[in-house]
């Protein structure tokens, strides 16, 4: 046993080395199998200035209580010694904030709050149980999203909500809510099937110009078109009411009323469909006028419209001065002849045209 004061080769150490003061190394210090079967203890602060290195496994402390402190930066890659075994952290201690430059590569993820202040690019599977996923800038998903519970696109009115795919579903409201607003309107609107009002349901307002290519049935609360209406099919209306307010309304087709027809003012014009012949030859009406003009240059024998229904109206007018037969129109089913120019209405009804009423 004794001291050493200063030494300036080796120093071999055949038993324990007791430091009870502070001890200045300045050169190397090997403690390996070949020099010293032991270890080296150190029982109080162990400070090194300049550089350490330590060949072979390190343990830093021996309970949980004790703390590892890295006032300096991390200049390498920190690899688990065994795949998929560590944890960064645990369920009760967990890291606050990590910040990383790169991608993040892992199986599940489970997060309370995620918060993405910069685009994401998720190529998994991404699950959230519980908690919020707030995403303030771009997200892109380059394969299936499936949301679970329900969701909110936008904060604002101001947001916007572009779909460049299409929908392959049926779009089913909650409650009553709206499609489009008072002051936005959608543009054109394309349907195969129909428009349909629950009962008791309200109106159907078009602002502006209708045009349909098939048929219009309004079985309740009424449609109300501000601007013109056309209809390539027919228009059944069996309760609620068609109101057409500027524009008019053209139906290429039939139009079925079970109601009412008014002109609640004068103002409007009521007009049925109209055509006109001149001819000194005998001649068929078509049937696609309610208003026909025969002006007869000679007698000759007006047919009405073969291919008329039951409650069909005709009104015609005979100029001329020359006489016009109108076969089995009469009650007796004999031909009416007029005596020149005159006015006649006709109802189809039983399967054939019955004169009603004429002014000659």
């Amino acid at each position: 046993n004794g001291n050493i004061s200063d030494a300036t080769g080796d120093v071999t150490v055949s038993d324990n080395l007791v430091v009870t003061g502070t001890s200045d190394l300045q050169g190397a210090v090997s403690n390996s199998t070949v020099n010293n079967s032991g270890n080296v203890y150190v029982n109080d602060g162990f400070w090194v200035s300049g550089n350490a290195q330590f060949d072979g496994d390190v343990t830093l402390g021996d309970a949980d209580a004790d703390n590892v402190v890295f006032n300096a930066d991390v200049n390498s890659n920190i690899l688990p010694n065994t795949d998929s075994t560590f944890d960064l952290g645990s369920s009760g201690q967990r890291w606050q904030d990590v910040y990383f430059a790169g991608t993040l590569y892992g199986g599940d993820v489970t997060f309370d709050d995620l918060i993405v202040t910069d685009s994401s690019d998720l190529r998994g599977v991404v699950f959230n149980s519980t908690g919020n996923l707030n995403l303030s800038d771009n997200v892109d998903v380059a394969n299936n999203l499936t949301v679970n519970g329900n969701t909110t696109l936008g904060d604002a009115a101001t947001d916007i909500l572009t779909i460049n795919a299409s929908i392959a579903s049926n779009l089913i409201p909650t409650g009553n809510p709206d499609i489009g607003s008072a002051t936005n309107y959608w543009n054109n609107l394309y349907l195969d099937g129909n428009i349909e009002n629950p009962v008791g349901g309200g109106s159907v307002t078009v602002s502006d110009n209708l045009q349909v290519t098939s048929g219009i049935n309004v079985s309740g609360g009424g449609l109300s078109v501000t601007g013109g209406a056309t209809v390539s099919g027919g228009v059944t209306i069996s309760s609620g009411g068609l109101t057409v307010s500027a524009g008019g309304a053209t139906v290429t087709g039939n139009v079925s009323i079970n109601g009412n027809v008014s002109v609640v003012d004068g103002s409007g014009i009521t007009k049925l469909s109209y055509g006109s012949v001149t001819t000194g030859s005998n001649y068929t009406i078509a049937n696609a006028y309610s208003v026909f003009v025969v002006n007869a240059t000679a007698a000759i024998t007006v047919t009405l419209p073969a291919a008329a229904t039951d409650g069909q109206i005709l009104y015609v007018i005979v100029t001329g001065g020359n006489n016009v037969t109108f076969t089995g129109v009469n009650p007796d089913g004999t031909n009416y002849v007029t005596t020149g120019n005159a006015h006649l209405q006709f109802v189809y009804a039983n399967s054939g045209w019955r004169l009603v009423s004429y002014v000659e």
